[in-house]
This record gives C-alpha cells, sequence and structure tokens, in this order.
C-alpha cells in the first residue's frame, strides 16, 4: 500500500484571510481603507457629538442663567408694582376727602426724650398692633395731618399682607412729607424712631416730584439699614393728594432675599453673580453666610469684572475667561447684571462623557431615531390639526368639550370655578350677503385675533364652536369678571371699526352671553351652555353689541 502523507492540521480564518490578502495586495488595500474609513467616521461621530453637547449645555446653563434673571425680574417687579399699587391706594384714600379716624388723635401720645410722638396701641384698635407709628415735633392736631395718618393706618392690612407673603421682608413703611413714618413689623424705638435725615435718604428723595416727575416707582441703590437689618434695597411708590406730594409707600428687599433666588437649584459647579452696574455685589451663590451683614458691600472679583467686558458682545454661547465659561444677562428693568460662570474643564468633561457611549452606538440607532422622530411630529401635528380650526386658528369645538367635561370636573370637585362665554356675530347672514364669503372669513379671522387679545394668556382660552359662534372659557372669580371680560370683547371688537351696512352701528359687532359655574357647583355641559346660550339670546333681545352675563343684574 501507498503511504499517504498525514492532513495539514485547520488552519484559522484569520490565517486565511492573511494569505489572501497576502496573495492580494489589491484587496489588502481596499481592507485598510474601509479600516480607515470607519476609524475615521467614529472619530467624526464622536467630535460630531462632543461639540454638539458643548453647545447643549452652554445652551442649557445659558437658559439657567434666564431663568435667574427672569425670577429675579419677577420677583423685584412684583415688589415694585405692589408698592405702586398700594401707593396708588394711598393717593385714593387721601383724595377722597374723608375725615380722620376719631381715635386717632387720643392714640398719639408724647415721647419728650425723643422730641416727638408715638402711637399708643393700648389706645388704638388690635388692627394696629405689630407696627409702630412715630413723628417728631409736638401731637399733631391739624386736620389734614390726621387725615393723612388715617389713609396710613388704613393701608396697614395691605403691608401686612406683603410682610406675611414673605416673611424675610425687612420693612414696608409710609413716610410722610409731614414727618411721621409708618412702619411694618414693628421697630422699637431702642432700635429706630423717625428722624428728619430719614426725608434725605433715597428710599424717600426718589418719590419727590423733582426726582420724579411721572410718579413712577422706583428702586434704590443698595444702602445699610439704620435698624441694623444689613444691606438691602427698597421698591417704592410716590402718595399724591391730588398734585400734591405726600409721601413714600416702600418695601425694602434684603440682598438675603436676593441671594436665596441666586443659589436656587444649582449645580455645586456653578455659580451666580448679581451685581450693580459699578461692579457692587448684591448676590452671590458661591458666598456663604449673609452678604447682607457685611459692614460695606463687597467688590466683584476682577477675574469676572474683566469677563463681563468682555462678553457683553458675545451673551448667546458664553465666553471663556481664566478657566471659566461665563454668560452675561443684563437685568435692563433694574440696571443690574446677573453672571453665571462653571468651569470650563467641567463642561468639557461632561460633553466627553456624553460623546463617548453615543458615539458608539449612534450609527446603528441613527435610522430607528429619525423615523421615531418624524413620528413623533407626525403624531403631534395630527392631534394638532384634531383640535385647532384651520380659518381662525383657535380650538375647535372638539377640543372645547374635552376642555369643558374637564372643566366641570375640577368645578365639581371644588378646586376652581369659572365661566362661559358663548359669542356670536351680530347679522352675520347679512354681512356675508353684502360683502362676501372671503370678506366674512377675514371678518372672523379679525375676531378670532380679537378674543385671543381680550384674554389672558396661559389663564382662559378662546374657541370657535362653528361659524359664526365663538366660545370663551375664563377663569374668574364672579360674574362681575367674566363680564368685564365680554366687554372687553366688545370694546375691542368695535374699535377696529369694520364696516358693516346691515348693523345698527354701522361697524361689525358681537352679541356675548356669559354664564358662571362657581367653585363646588356641580353642573353638565348640557346645563351651562344652555345658561351661557339664553343669556346671548337675551343680549341679542336687548340690541345686539353687548355682553349679558346670567345672573348679573
Amino acid at each position: 500500500m501507498q503511504h499517504q502523507p498525514p492532513a495539514p492540521p485547520p488552519r484559522h480564518a484569520l490565517d486565511a484571510l492573511v494569505d489572501v490578502t497576502t496573495r492580494r495586495p489589491r484587496l489588502s488595500r481596499l481592507l485598510s481603507l474601509v479600516a480607515v474609513l470607519v476609524l475615521g467616521a467614529a472619530c467624526i461621530v464622536v467630535f460630531s457629538i462632543y461639540a454638539r453637547t458643548m453647545d447643549e449645555i452652554r445652551r442649557d446653563h445659558r437658559h439657567i442663567a434666564e431663568r435667574h434673571a427672569r425670577e429675579v425680574e419677577y420677583f423685584m417687579e412684583s415688589r415694585l408694582d405692589t408698592a405702586q399699587a398700594i401707593a396708588d391706594m394711598g393717593s385714593s384714600l387721601l383724595n377722597e376727602g374723608s375725615p380722620p379716624l376719631p381715635w386717632v388723635a387720643d392714640a398719639l401720645a408724647p415721647v419728650p426724650e425723643r422730641y416727638g410722638y408715638a402711637l399708643n396701641h393700648d389706645s388704638a384698635p388690635p388692627f394696629t398692633a405689630g407696627s409702630s407709628l412715630t413723628g417728631l415735633g409736638p401731637v399733631p392736631l391739624t386736620h389734614d395731618t390726621l387725615r393723612e395718618m388715617t389713609m396710613s393706618l388704613r393701608l396697614l392690612i395691605l403691608l401686612r399682607e406683603v410682610f406675611q407673603r414673605d416673611n424675610t421682608t425687612p420693612w414696608v413703611y409710609y413716610t410722610s412729607e409731614r414727618r411721621f413714618m409708618l412702619i411694618h413689623p414693628a421697630a422699637p424705638p431702642s432700635s429706630f424712631f423717625f428722624e428728619d435725615i430719614v426725608l434725605e435718604l433715597p428710599f424717600h428723595t426718589l418719590a419727590r416730584p423733582d426726582a420724579n416727575p411721572a410718579r413712577a416707582h422706583y428702586l434704590t441703590p443698595p444702602y445699610l439699614d439704620t435698624a441694623g437689618k444689613g444691606w438691602m434695597v427698597t421698591a417704592g411708590g410716590p402718595v399724591y393728594e391730588r398734585d400734591i406730594f405726600r409721601g413714600s409707600l416702600c418695601i425694602d428687599i434684603s440682598l438675603r432675599q436676593l441671594q436665596g433666588i441666586a443659589s436656587h437649584h444649582l449645580k455645586h459647579d456653578v455659580r451666580i453673580v448679581i451685581t450693580t452696574p459699578k461692579g457692587e455685589l448684591l448676590a452671590d451663590s458661591a458666598m456663604e453666610g449673609d452678604m447682607s451683614t457685611h459692614d460695606s458691600l463687597l467688590a466683584l472679583p476682577q477675574h469676572l469684572s474683566q469677563a463681563m467686558a468682555d462678553i457683553r458682545s458675545q451673551r448667546e454661547v458664553g465666553v471663556m475667561h481664566a478657566g471659566y465659561t461665563v454668560f452675561h444677562v443684563p437685568l435692563n428693568d433694574l440696571g443690574w447684571h446677573l453672571l453665571l460662570t462653571m468651569p470650563t474643564r467641567n463642561i468639557a468633561n461632561d460633553a466627553l462623557f456624553a460623546a463617548l457611549p453615543v458615539g458608539g452606538i449612534l450609527v446603528l440607532l441613527a435610522v430607528s431615531i429619525w423615523l421615531l422622530y418624524i413620528l413623533a411630529v407626525a403624531l403631534r401635528t395630527n392631534r394638532e390639526l384634531s383640535i385647532r380650526d384651520s380659518l381662525t386658528g383657535l380650538h375647535n369645538r372638539r377640543f372645547f368639550d374635552e376642555v369643558l367635561a374637564m372643566e366641570l370636573a375640577r368645578a365639581a370637585r371644588g378646586e376652581r370655578g369659572f365661566g362661559l362665554l358663548i359669542v356670536d356675530v351680530d347679522r352675520f347672514k347679512e354681512f356675508n350677503d353684502t360683502y362676501g364669503h372671503a370678506e366674512g372669513d377675514l371678518a372672523l379671522q379679525h375676531l378670532a385675533r380679537v378674543l385671543v387679545s381680550s384674554s389672558r394668556e396661559l389663564v382662559d382660552m378662546a374657541y370657535r364652536l362653528g361659524g359664526e359662534e365663538f366660545a370663551i372659557i375664563a377663569h374668574v372669580d364672579d360674574a362681575l369678571q367674566l363680564d368685564d371680560v365680554a366687554r372687553r370683547v366688545c370694546a375691542e371688537l368695535r374699535s377696529l371699526s369694520l364696516p358693516h351696512t346691515a348693523s345698527r352701528s354701522g361697524i361689525l359687532s358681537v352679541s356675548i352671553g356669559g354664564a358662571m359655574l362657581q367653585s363646588g357647583e356641580v353642573s353638565t355641559a348640557d346645563t351651562l351652555y344652555r345658561r351661557a346660550d339664553t343669556a346671548l339670546y337675551r343680549a341679542k333681545q336687548a340690541g345686539r353689541d353687548t355682553p349679558w352675563i346670567d345672573g348679573l343684574t
């Protein structure tokens, strides 16, 4: 028998591939090129995700800065508006010419050691407790001075409400040109008693006609409280008796309150600073302790001061400076500046950690994510189209029925009441017959814009129920407020002066019927709608171009 050589051992696939590539250089170069392309594509994907993530992190922190800026502006503007509103109330009380309260003169007691007088709470009604009234000179007995004191004491309930809503507020007070001051909460005479120097402090001088001819609310520069409550700014409003300046109504804001807003919900590596135009620190989230207790205002750190000067023209993306990325948001209405800073290396690390895992799977998931995105957009678009009226852009009858059912359920649970207004265009058939359907459609679009502008954004909502019939679901407290909304609609449409020869007034108008459902009241949609529709019928009987609210005489 012929001898057979032993069979060769099985070869590994990689060895075979090596042999093939060795024998075929062209295929080897092709595989190398594919490997380089794959590696390059992976690098491009990772770098792209890294760069995009960096931008997203910057945008996120820009949004954080803007959110805190809005919070500061809202906080300060609410104090300014409140001060102005209470000051206007004081002016109204003075202009009414009401006589002084009979007990006021008897409740004022001399304080010889202070060369003045103070309100004696033992002789005053209980509502004055917790406040103090002090003044210079003899106890006033003149009719006008006692009237002004009466006005300030009547404002106490509003001043106390301001303090109760935010008990970190240092003081709320009224300062009179007649050399007296009402303050809440009470300041003991040992820490504060009215002096003439008070009339020369910014919180009062900024209210005077020479400094504030427009009689607008104002905000003081930061100053150190003489009664020991640290650094603060003051929101104030002037009080006038007709054209005579009488005093100032003020709400103090401690820097501690601003510090709380600046430090609200921040990551440990993020720092927010609020500063005056002069570079004085109003708040610093990185500052430990109470800034308002320092003997003087702290200055903005040099690197942040320089960064603010560098980034005024680049506020959208932030600027890297001294190892930090800095965002600047000017608080234009207040004259302040807000800076948000965080270490640039932290942004880079976060972006890198986000890019590496995503880069590995992005190619496999890209098509799926894109298809899911298209599906989500399509579903969202279909949903929006299904609840919108194509002509006016308002929500349609279908969505109206859904919202009305939810509001009825809320009212039945006692959460909140609401009002329903049914709006109908007067003699719309004649309008179409006279001007044509194209002008009729344009008129309905005008009315839709009026309904939206007359309703409170994010609170009330307008709908087109069909044809020339519209509705508003208004979250108001009573029928009078509902009537105000309806009258605004009539007035704003009337101001457009859209010609309508068949109308009694010669312009396009609407009739409105309304019904109110109070919190805790149970009703069905049909019942509430019939009430509003009946009121609409009465509005038309009353001559059109007018609202009629059910139950409002």
